[in-house]
């Protein structure tokens, strides 16, 4: 009976321990998500920084290779190094794949590279590859118009990495796929004015890239291309 007794005891105190853990883990991961509910304002932020580093240096990249200031890109390299070291203890609590969380370090030192050896092909390449990522980053919150905003980009950026080539039909396709994903934002109905003013002002701008086709002129298309990437940073 004593013996009895003694496995109801046992048996009654495992289940109470396994009751107790159960209720912490269940705790923790709503703490967890709570969390990760909070940091994502700041995570969006700190790709919006990244965002616009980027998009100031292809600025650089995006005349000629003789008037190019590789001592000031180099510097952003420096930037981008400090803030990533940051940023991506945040990161890494999306839900992405840790390669997407790898690859931009490996990509950053690729891009430090090309700068130091003042390849401008291959910075653009580099700016574009690390671009990409950041896409990925936003994926996991919930800013559809700024992802818009971003493919955008992405696409006036790809666009601007084959000009040399003078291949103005895949070209004129990267800017149609730029004006098509910043309609998506331009044609939202729930936007303040002082919003769609910009919006406005920013797809003009890319629309206006539209005509590049007719005219073929690689100084031409920097110029325009400055302009909507300039509008579209106010977005």
């Amino acid at each position: 009976m004593k013996k009895f007794n003694q496995k109801i005891l046992t048996g009654t105190f495992t289940f109470f321990i396994v009751l107790l853990l159960s209720i912490s883990i269940i705790l923790a991961n709503n703490v967890k998500n709570e969390d990760k509910e909070i940091d994502e304002e700041k995570i969006y932020y700190q790709i919006k920084y990244i965002d616009n580093e980027i998009i100031y240096m292809s600025n650089f990249l995006n005349i000629n290779e003789t008037q190019i200031d590789w001592k000031q890109l180099q510097e952003n390299i420096n930037n981008l190094y400090n803030y990533w070291n940051s940023a991506i203890l945040d990161f890494n609590n999306l839900n992405v794949e840790k390669m997407h969380l790898t690859d931009f370090g490996k990509k950053l030192d690729n891009l430090a590279l090309s700068i130091k050896y003042k390849n401008k092909k291959d910075s653009l390449i580099n700016l574009i590859e690390i671009y990409k990522k950041i896409i990925i980053y936003l994926d996991n919150l919930n800013y559809e118009n700024y992802k818009s905003v971003l493919i955008t980009k992405y696409n006036l950026l790809l666009a601007s990495s084959i000009l040399e080539t003078e291949n103005w039909t895949l070209i004129h396709e990267y800017i149609l796929r730029a004006s098509d994903n910043l309609y998506k934002v331009f044609n939202k109905i729930d936007i303040n004015l002082y919003e769609q003013y910009n919006i406005n002002q920013a797809y003009v701008a890319v629309k206006e890239m539209e005509n590049l086709i007719s005219i073929k002129d690689i100084d031409v298309f920097y110029i325009k291309c400055k302009i909507a990437l300039d509008k579209l940073e106010i977005l």
